[in-house]
């Protein structure tokens, strides 16, 4: 039953874990990716505005570039409208390609999502809102981690509770078969008493008479049928009782009859040959009356030898002297 327990348990986890995983997925491709592209967007649009303020000095220019590396978490790269580098932090965003920074130089705003989230975003002049530059930027990989981090736990956690409610759900299934076939095998070895006991209510279920599910009909069944055998195999063995007893009775009368028969030499051959077979005749009753207590009592048997020559020198005499 072990490996009916393991069949279960891995086949609600195995299920559980596809949905599980296939609606992360869905979230982290259609939710996260929109909140992740609106999010990009506002914030390309603020950095854009606080270079905008130190785009004309270079030393104030570089200090707000490090200010928004260290407070917003984000690598970025400030370029002039002829693509020279004026400002840097940290590591390089994606490349965008020449014709994608031509058209950001004109007022639009680029994203590059694979293999991450980058953004080049125009650099208005204050003043004019004329383009005076693009900025290029994109979260520090550790960020990036970070926001993998809550899901990993939630998704962990969603793993353990589904590993634990199908273990539940797969000893609930496999705990009554394996009662019903520790059962099977006892009424196999000849406990005819064998019966397997059925789930009590608990407070929470409906108490009074009930269907019940497959389960609970097969055991029910189960337990009918085992009380039919034990019924059918005691009212056998007291037939059997009965009958042998009741033998008894005609087997003596024709003996006593016996016995009060007139006796002459040739007579009396065979009357003992009569008496012989009724010998027999009672030893056999005598044997099965001894079976059907043995049964009623349970007792193993104890088989013992016999002497397979004397026995046929029994019935070779005995045929010789049947006329």
């Amino acid at each position: 039953m072990r490996r009916l327990f393991a069949r279960i348990y891995l086949h609600f986890l195995g299920g559980l874990l596809v949905v599980a995983v296939a609606v992360s997925l869905l979230f982290a491709f259609s939710a996260r990716g929109a909140f992740v592209q609106e999010s990009s967007g506002r914030t390309s649009r603020h950095v854009a505005s606080l270079v905008s303020e130190a785009f004309r000095d270079p030393p104030a220019l570089t200090r707000r570039v490090q200010q928004i590396n260290s407070e917003l978490e984000l690598d970025l790269v400030v370029r002039d409208l002829q693509g020279r580098v004026l400002a840097r932090a940290g590591a390089e965003p994606s490349a965008f390609t020449s014709e994608q920074l031509a058209q950001v130089r004109t007022g639009l705003r680029m994203v590059q999502p694979n293999p991450e989230w980058s953004v080049a975003s125009p650099v208005r002049d204050p003043k004019t809102g004329a383009v005076i530059g693009t900025v290029e930027t994109t979260a520090h990989r550790r960020a990036r981690w970070r926001g993998f981090t809550r899901p990993a736990v939630m998704l962990g956690l969603m793993v353990v509770m589904f590993a634990g409610a199908a273990a539940l759900l797969a000893r609930r299934i496999s705990r009554p078969l394996e009662r019903l076939t520790g059962a099977v095998r006892r009424l196999g070895t000849g406990d005819l008493t064998a019966r397997v006991p059925m789930d009590q209510w608990t407070w929470w279920r409906r108490r009074g008479p009930s269907k019940g599910d497959e389960l609970a009909e097969l055991t029910q069944a189960f337990n009918d049928m085992a009380e039919r055998i034990e019924r059918l195999v005691a009212g056998q063995k007291e037939l059997m009782a009965n009958v042998s007893h009741e033998l008894r009775s005609p087997l003596t009368r024709i003996r006593v009859a016996l016995e009060l028969l007139p006796r002459d030499e040739e007579a009396d051959a065979r009357l003992r040959d009569v008496e012989a077979d009724l010998d027999e005749l009672e030893r056999l009753i005598e044997d099965v009356l001894t079976t059907a207590r043995l049964d009623a009592t349970g007792l193993p048997p104890h088989p013992s030898k016999m002497d397979a020559r004397q026995i046929m020198a029994d019935l070779a005499e005995r045929a010789g002297r049947d006329p």
